[in-house]
């Protein structure tokens, strides 16, 4: 499957047949046979499994909470942690598991460090980015401010930015609460 997701989109725009909701459609597929990858290998490593699926996901939903919250495209992005970087370890981890079982675990651990590492640079990245938008709607708030009233509405992206940096503290809090979980127990 690996291989055929490689290649689709270049299918997909070589025939012309290549689509927004094709790539939104391609994308959630992924999510969906990421997940049951990480489902069989459930059987085998429970915890580090679920570790690895949760942070996955979470290095996935960085960019897409990102443009729910202000206007963000899919430029520039840490790369740390990507579906790349996932299926390339996993696909190398599996394969060595064939001949040394212990490379499983090895795996999932290199896919837990290299997916904190990853979440956390996308978390750093969005702040940067939600402030400089900030900076701009504060910047033309001052411009506005001279023809309009204040409203409260200019106070919305403070409390977004609060929220958002106690949802950072809470993700970065649990993942390092499961990390040591994990170690601890294995």
């Amino acid at each position: 499957s690996f291989t055929m997701d490689l290649i689709d989109g270049t299918v997909a725009k070589k025939t012309g047949r290549k689509t927004l909701f094709g790539n939104y459609y391609d994308a959630m597929c992924d999510r969906i046979a990421e997940f049951f990858i990480y489902l069989g290998i459930f059987f085998m490593e429970p915890l580090l499994s679920l570790i690895v699926i949760g942070l996955s996901f979470l290095v996935s939903y960085a960019k897409a909470r990102l443009a729910i919250t202000i206007p963000a495209d899919n430029h520039d992005w840490p790369a740390l942690g990507d579906r790349f970087d996932r299926t390339t370890t996993l696909t190398i981890g599996l394969f060595l598991a064939i001949y040394f079982p212990i490379a499983l675990k090895i795996t999932l651990y290199i896919l837990a460090t290299i997916l904190t590492i990853g979440f956390i640079q996308r978390l750093f990245y969005a702040e940067k980015l939600i402030k400089k938008y900030e900076e701009s709607e504060n910047g033309e708030r001052e411009k506005n401010k001279k023809h309009e009233k204040h409203t409260k509405k200019s106070e919305k992206p403070k409390k977004s930015t609060e929220r958002a940096q106690i949802s950072i503290e809470l993700i970065f809090g649990s993942i390092v609460i499961l990390l040591v979980a994990a170690i601890v127990i294995s």
